[in-house]
């Protein structure tokens, strides 16, 4: 242990676990109804993220009308934990994207199908800036979803502490504080927006650990990297530039959907990739950091200890900052409540309960953590944000498709090859971005070697193109060399589909735990009002 975590262990210990209103703290798993208050979701991201704004100093602004902000609840659609020293742009844009980026992406959908058969119907000029008709109505939708939801049915109620924990009166909060169990057990979900610095926090751990006390509520665990908010905004902006250069090509640069030359389908494919080649790299950049971020964590679990933890209280020695007046020691409430359920035995008799939590969180938490991050890019979302690139041009292609009718069936084989062209940029991304995961992970491993981020990007790059181009060159090839009414096109690209609906669905297991055999066995007070882990 550090000389740090030495000294905050020592003055833990000297400070009594009492509130500044003299009353004995516990944590406890049942609040006064009052107390259980929550903040609609649009609210909390209300003001572009102005809440989670990092407080000065540590606390949060001391302001009446934070706490107005939230209102009764009997329970909570989610609880958000997440540390106040991470960006707070990061984690705004990561919770547009947890609850937004779905009903954004079916609804731009619903609506690009409606452009495209307006246009072929004539009701709307058939004219390529229709699209950004699409484009709107998803960046509306992603950024005031849950406002517009709120008129038309019950809004989402979540546990942000900064508006639910009343900050402005002293004993309230204590209060608050101490009601954290209560909060947690009424919560459907647990939505933790993952950084470097929150496996180092106390109550962050506290809160995770809690909530992962049975097996069932890793169902209602959503983990979410940040960086991974960030990487995803980066590889759908690329790929909305490659899309759009792609199809503008199609439609402007004399590419036909009926019968190609090889010609222009190989000028196409060494423009796209000429146009890659300045792009992918950037995404590589950060997808290398992303994953040299995540291999962290398990070295983290794996050697936790909650003595070395850090909370607010203890960095400043139990003495308000800017006030001067002695602060509640935290830690100490923590610790009081795992001594509560954590009975072990070791030989030298010290900080048995703590030992036996920190085992806990080794051999039961931090699989389940790995577990819920699975491969680094939730599949879903990589759906909602980066394949969103084609969906503004299928009304493109619906518009074009329907200038065919008169000469040929509605539904035939030159139909579907047709809309293989619209379909084969959403297939080549979500190869790309899977092919992409192990590439990161290498280039994290040269990056230590080489200590040069930029020098494991060029690296492992080519690597990329060569995975995508594998996939692409042939579809693209035999669209080029058979005529309209040959089906091989459409069954290559049923393969691709299905091969990269595969390797998303491939998920490496975490290795399973062992249980040591001086693992601790909890019990409960009998006191139902304390909380247990």
């Amino acid at each position: 242990m550090d000389e740090d975590a030495v000294k905050t262990q020592a003055t833990t210990r000297s400070i009594p676990s009492t509130s500044l209103v003299g009353q004995q703290r516990s944590l406890r798993t049942v609040a006064r109804p009052e107390m259980l208050r929550g903040v609609p979701l649009h609210v909390a991201l209300s003001n572009w993220g102005r809440h989670w704004r990092t407080p000065d100093q540590g606390m949060f602004n001391v302001d009446p009308k934070n706490y107005q902000l939230s209102r009764p609840t009997k329970a909570y659609d989610a609880f958000l934990s997440h540390e106040w020293a991470s960006s707070r742009w990061l984690k705004f844009l990561s919770l547009l994207m947890i609850f937004n980026s779905g009903p954004a992406f079916t609804i731009s959908f619903l609506v690009s199908v409606l452009v495209g058969t307006l246009r072929a119907c004539r009701v709307i000029p058939d004219q390529t800036w229709t699209l950004s008709i699409v484009y709107a109505v998803y960046l509306t939708i992603f950024l005031f979803w849950q406002r517009i939801r709120a008129i038309f049915c019950r809004p989402l109620v979540v546990f942000l502490d900064k508006l639910c924990v009343p900050q402005h009166d002293e004993e309230l909060k204590q209060e608050g504080i101490q009601s954290l169990g209560a909060f947690l057990l009424s919560s459907r979900e647990l939505v933790v927006l993952l950084s470097p610095q929150y496996l180092s926090r106390l109550w962050c751990v506290f809160e995770i650990s809690a909530f992962l006390r049975d097996r069932a509520s890793l169902n209602r665990l959503r983990i979410i990297p940040q960086k991974t908010t960030l990487l995803l905004l980066m590889a759908a902006g690329c790929w909305h530039l490659l899309a759009s250069y792609y199809f503008a090509l199609i439609r402007y640069g004399g590419l036909g959907s009926w019968g190609d030359d090889a010609t222009s389908r190989l000028t196409i494919t060494t423009a796209m990739l000429g146009f890659c080649s300045l792009l992918v790299p950037l995404s590589f950049y950060v997808g290398i950091g992303l994953m040299s971020e995540l291999q962290e964590v398990p070295q983290q679990l794996a050697s936790f200890r909650i003595q070395d933890s850090k909370c607010y209280c203890c960095s400043h020695s139990h003495v308000h900052p800017r006030t001067g007046e002695p602060l509640p020691c935290d830690r100490q409430l923590v610790y009081e409540a795992i001594q509560d359920c954590w009975v072990t035995e070791t030989e030298d008799g010290s900080d048995p309960h703590l030992e036996g939590f920190n085992a806990s969180v080794r051999q039961r938490v931090a699989p389940k953590i790995a577990n819920g991050m699975g491969i680094g890019l939730p599949f879903q979302y990589v759906v909602y944000m980066a394949v969103f690139c084609i969906v503004p041009w299928l009304a493109d292609f619906i518009a074009r498709w329907a200038e065919t009718i008169d000469r040929r069936p509605v539904i035939s084989i030159g139909c579907l090859r047709h809309f293989v062209d619209w379909g084969i940029v959403g297939v080549a991304l979500l190869f790309s971005l899977r092919v992409s995961i192990p590439l990161w992970i290498l280039g994290s491993s040269i990056e230590k070697r080489v200590s040069s981020r930029w020098l494991a990007v060029f690296i492992v790059t080519p690597l990329s193109f060569l995975g995508v181009c594998s996939l692409w060159l042939p579809l693209s090839i035999s669209l080029a060399a058979t005529d309209e009414d040959n089906p091989l096109p459409v069954i290559i690209f049923g393969a691709a589909a299905a091969l990269t609906a595969v390797i998303w669905r491939f998920k490496r297991k975490p290795q399973p735990s062992l249980q040591p055999s001086q693992l601790s066995t909890s019990r409960r007070r009998d006191d139902d009002d304390t909380f247990s882990i």
